[in-house]
């Protein structure tokens, strides 16, 4: 059995579409990224748990040993340092991200456009 250990450090905005909405979010963890595709931010709290639960399987599948005879040595618990205030700090950027995307799409006017853009841009959250 192996029990790992992961800290989500990071989560940014690493494009955004201005066309449809869409943003692509990067999470970096322990010594590794993962990029995740989002069309819309309905839920930011379903989202962030949604994130955390497709972490925790990469891990899984990335240490589980299929070739093994033990029994115990399939098996890989995945634990998130602070998990709770994680995905509360994860939902409630996610929410800051839908509220800017909205911004931009409700602007109608050409002053400070490309700033509002570049703000989103421009997001992240460390998380220490």
């Amino acid at each position: 059995m192996k029990d790992i250990k992961i800290k989500i450090k990071q989560v940014r905005v690493a494009d955004f579409s201005v066309r449809d909405g869409s943003v692509d979010i990067e999470i970096f963890f322990n010594d590794y990224k993962t990029l995740k595709h989002l069309d819309s931010i309905d839920d930011p709290d379903d989202l962030a748990h949604e994130i955390v639960v497709e972490i925790r399987r990469k891990i899984r599948d990335k240490h589980q040993n299929r070739y093994s005879d033990d029994i115990l040595g399939n098996i890989v618990n995945v634990s998130i340092e602070n998990e709770d205030s994680t995905l509360q700090k994860m939902a409630m950027f996610f929410a800051k991200i839908s509220d800017k995307v909205s911004a931009v799409k409700n602007t109608k006017t050409s002053s400070n456009y490309l700033g509002t853009i570049n703000n989103v841009k421009s997001l992240k959250l460390e998380l220490k």
